[in-house]
């Protein structure tokens, strides 16, 4: 059987062979090697460079191992891998940059969309540059794969089919497929990859993982994925890793400024032109520069990283504001850019030189284990890893990132733009 050995420079040498040989060709995987990994963090950290084809290529390496680990059948190692494979090949441009705004918009986040591409429902190739290419969907077929069982997995559905590793148990805690819970469960593939793949590149050191030993003590029982008991230090490790790689990079405040930027940039064109998120990283920042002045503007400064400045910043856990009320309101995007326009009258300052950033929203849709870190350790009954450890107790209450919202202008707005925030946003 033909295959390549691609060499990864996280996971070392990792073999293609068979469907995934193919899938590695397919143009909706190979889009990915034009979408960075982590958004705008490069104007941040300067090797934040990674794609999320890198990530897709670990997460299936990493996906494979626990499959292999768990020793599920035949079958069931492909599918799980293929679904890791392709988990992310529905990203828009700058990956979760734009996806909250899209999300707001149409109701549709990276993985319904993928899910959609893997199905044939959505393309996100252009005809023209493909006229006689292979899509995934005849691809996985030829190889007797469901590309809708596929995309269902990638989406955490809770249906079981004939593929899945044990019958369906009513007394399964996490009361999802145990394939499911390797692609998006506590300890999953996606999540391993990325805080490894994001610390070697940003060179920040916080998500060391022991990823072997870890792995090796993952186990099911009444198909649920938990740790032996064992496991607990690396399990510790792996929390500790994820919330101080969100505060230190992924929330970083000039990365989350110039996301912002970008953001509002984009938001009348995401309205008015959906297909724009089928764009690479390249081709969406020339789309804007031919745009309005204002898009123009926004571009040449992230081009040239001339951010705006932090004006203004809440503390989540600030006793003096009633902030979630403000986040709730806020959580709209009419009423977010309405705030946002009043703040620049008052200040006198031109309309879009004043961005209001609340966090929390965003990692509600990107990163949802944040809201419900439980990891399951299985010692003749399941508990949950705080039960044995106050690290991840502590983790559960930690704020990340430590501030719940942030006002920023241009530094020659900085100070008109403060004398006016706290009547205008908390008013």
């Amino acid at each position: 059987m033909d295959y390549k050995v691609i060499h990864d420079s996280l996971h070392g040498s990792i073999k293609l062979e068979g469907v995934f040989l193919e899938l590695m060709d397919a143009p909706e995987l190979q889009r990915l090697h034009y979408i960075r990994q982590l958004g705008m963090a490069y104007l941040v950290f300067p090797g934040a460079n990674h794609t999320r084809f890198s990530h897709s290529l670990g997460t299936y390496f990493i996906a494979s191992k626990i499959a292999s680990e768990l020793q599920v059948s035949e079958i069931d190692q492909t599918v799980v891998a293929i679904a890791a494979f392709l988990h992310d090949i529905g990203h828009g441009p700058f990956s979760h940059t734009l996806e909250y705004a899209f999300h707001s918009l149409h109701k549709i986040n990276h993985t319904d969309q993928t899910s959609r591409i893997i199905t044939g429902e959505v393309d996100v190739i252009p005809q023209l540059s493909q006229p006689s290419r292979r899509t995934i969907p005849h691809i996985l077929e030829d190889y007797d794969v469901s590309p809708k069982e596929v995309g269902e997995l990638i989406q955490g559905m809770k249906v079981p089919y004939e593929w899945t590793l044990t019958p369906w148990l009513e007394d399964n805690p996490q009361k999802v497929s145990p394939l499911t819970q390797i692609i998006h469960g506590e300890i999953d593939a996606d999540q391993l990859d990325y805080l490894l793949r994001d610390s070697y590149y940003t060179g920040v050191a916080y998500g060391v993982i022991d990823l072997p030993y870890l792995l090796h003590t993952l186990e099911l029982h009444n198909t649920t994925l938990s740790i032996n008991p064992k496991g607990i230090e690396a399990a510790e490790a792996l929390l500790v890793a994820r919330s101080l790689m969100f505060s230190s990079v992924y929330y970083h405040h000039a990365v989350r400024i110039a996301e912002t930027m970008l953001t509002r940039a984009a938001e009348d064109t995401l309205e008015k032109h959906p297909e724009i998120m089928k764009m690479s990283d390249g081709d969406f920042l020339a789309y804007l520069e031919r745009g309005t002045p204002y898009q123009k503007e926004m571009v040449t400064r992230l081009r040239y990283r001339n951010l705006f400045k932090r004006v203004w910043v809440v503390s989540a856990e600030e006793p003096e504001y009633p902030l979630q009320d403000v986040i709730e309101e806020l959580s709209n995007p009419e009423s977010r850019k309405e705030k946002e326009d009043i703040l620049c009258r008052k200040a006198g300052i031109p309309p879009g030189f004043s961005l209001i950033d609340i966090p929390e929203r965003d990692i509600s849709l990107s990163e949802p284990r944040m809201a419900r870190p439980s990891i399951l350790v299985y010692d003749g009954e399941f508990k949950r890893l705080s039960e044995y450890t106050p690290t991840a107790a502590a983790l559960q209450r930690r704020k990340v990132p430590s501030w719940g919202l942030m006002v920023s202008s241009p530094p020659e707005y900085v100070e008109k733009v403060r004398r006016v925030c706290e009547k205008v946003i908390f008013r």
